[in-house]
């Protein structure tokens, strides 16, 4: 008889489910194992010695200067600005796109994206809308990439109007780009040939990304680039209402303490003959028939009517003509030259009508006009006074303002001889101190210009056949040059 099968062994409790090994006792503490090792997930590759990436400005130009709303404080140009990245084409990173417009993907493993990719940063301060062309591409051409951004839209600025219609605009266009300064894509902008301690061998910027901080950008003055013939107008439709510098202006500067920004300045300068045939002379003669109406007989009572009448009609006729005028005036909060002109010949105008009932009253009192003649000087000499305070104390500082920003086709101002003021206006946009019209509103400090054109001997300019600083004397036109 065959004998049964064993009975199986139970198996072995492992250390794990009864927290006692064999040689643990009873009355031993538990022991709890670690919990098995797990790997973290890779994490990305942050970069942080990566460089910033320099572009460096080719040309910047306005390709077409249309329109300058003064209702609205804008103005209309197509814009083109044209950058390089230096030893571009070398970098994996920066061609990984290829040639083409603008690109919105942003590599999270490397964190470094293509040139296309900055392209897109590209972006207007002071725009109220626009429009980018389809011909915004980036190109590679040998080592380097070329970076093309042109756009159409409607700009908005200031306007200084206080000298209306003898004044003189700034029109600039401020482009950034939307790289915070000290980030992990960090851009610069720089001139032409810039080179410094971080430049290679061909030119080639590798700046590591911690030795470009945003303090230190922040303390550096706004970068005139007004000595380099990189800027100018193409086509500018408004000369029969503006007149244009021949020079264009440009700095580099921080925009909102975050953003590199470059803005590209041109100085336009209105005509005020529009003004000076409807408005100047229509109040001129108004005026001289104020100074008519005296010759109406005023001993009887008709003769005073008379005068009375015509004065009151001189009131309503130029209160209409303001009205009328108001509409081709700037809507500002403060009054122009024309408005102070027009309000002042109006004030004399409606004094006229006090005079008159002054001479009524004193000719039915006394029997007598012995102040007429007096009050006719006074209103003779109030109108002279009026166009002599409006020339010398408005209108001529308003003209040397303009000369001394670059404008030669200004009524010379008194002092300054022909052959001395074309050698300073040949300067005013390439002496190194001219930085204050890209720095600040020109307005503020043409009057401290021209001063200072006239104070100083020697002026430091830059020499675009040398390409060095040279010294000019101003006072001896013969005098050669000392190269810095």
């Amino acid at each position: 008889m065959p004998e049964p099968d064993p009975a199986p062994e139970p198996d072995p409790v492992p250390e794990s489910a009864t927290g006692q090994s064999q040689s643990q006792g009873p009355n031993q503490p538990e022991v709890i194992p670690p919990p098995p090792a797990t790997s973290p997930p890779p994490k990305p590759v942050m970069s942080k010695g990566g460089p910033v990436r320099t572009l460096e400005l080719v040309r910047a130009k306005f390709d077409k200067l249309l329109e300058i709303n003064a209702f609205r404080q804008t103005f209309y140009a197509d814009v083109f600005f044209e950058f390089k990245i230096v030893g571009g084409a070398l970098d994996e990173d920066l061609i990984r796109e290829g040639d083409g417009p603008m690109s919105q993907h942003f590599p999270k493993d490397t964190l470094r994206p293509s040139a296309r990719w900055y392209l897109n940063q590209f972006d207007f301060s002071n725009s109220v809308h626009h429009t980018v062309h389809q011909d915004t591409v980036a190109q590679v051409r040998g080592e380097d990439i070329y970076l093309r951004y042109r756009a159409f839209g409607e700009f908005a600025e200031q306007l200084e109007l206080e000298n209306f219609p003898f004044d003189c605009q700034e029109l600039t266009v401020k482009l950034i780009v939307h790289t915070v300064i000290g980030g992990i894509v960090g851009v610069e902008i720089t001139a032409p040939g810039y080179v410094d301690e971080y430049s290679g061998p061909k030119g080639i910027r590798a700046i590591p990304r911690n030795m470009y901080k945003l303090q230190d950008a922040l303390k550096k003055e706004p970068q005139s680039l007004s000595h380099f013939d990189i800027f100018k107008v193409d086509t500018f439709h408004l000369h029969n209402v503006w007149t244009m510098c021949n020079k264009v202006y440009g700095h580099i500067e921080v925009h909102a303490h975050e953003f590199p920004q470059l803005a590209m300045t041109c100085l336009v300068r209105r005509k005020p003959d529009f003004y000076m045939h409807n408005v100047v002379i229509t109040m001129i003669v108004l005026e001289l028939m104020m100074l008519a109406a005296f010759a109406i007989e005023g001993a009887t009572t008709e003769g005073e009517a008379g005068r009375i009448s015509l004065a009151l009609t001189l009131v309503l006729t130029c209160g209409i003509y303001r009205q009328t005028n108001a509409q081709f005036s700037p809507p500002v909060a403060c009054l122009t030259l024309l408005d102070e002109y027009m309000l002042v010949s109006s004030l004399i105008i409606g004094g006229s009508v006090l005079v008159h009932a002054i001479l009524a009253l004193e000719s039915r009192c006394y029997g007598s006009t012995e102040w007429e003649p007096f009050l006719i000087a006074l209103l003779f000499l109030s109108c002279l006074g009026q166009h002599v305070y409006i020339v010398l104390w408005r209108v001529m500082p308003a003209a040397e303002e303009a000369r001394a920003l670059g404008f030669t086709d200004v009524v010379m101002p008194l002092g300054l001889t022909e052959d001395s003021n074309k050698k300073r206006i040949s300067l005013v946009g390439l002496f190194s101190t001219a930085k204050f019209l890209s720095r600040v509103g020109p307005h503020d400090k043409a009057k401290p210009a021209l001063d200072s054109f006239k104070s100083q001997k020697t002026v430091k300019v830059y020499s675009s056949e040398k390409g060095a600083y040279t010294y000019v004397n101003l006072e001896d036109s013969g005098a050669g040059a000392t190269t810095a």
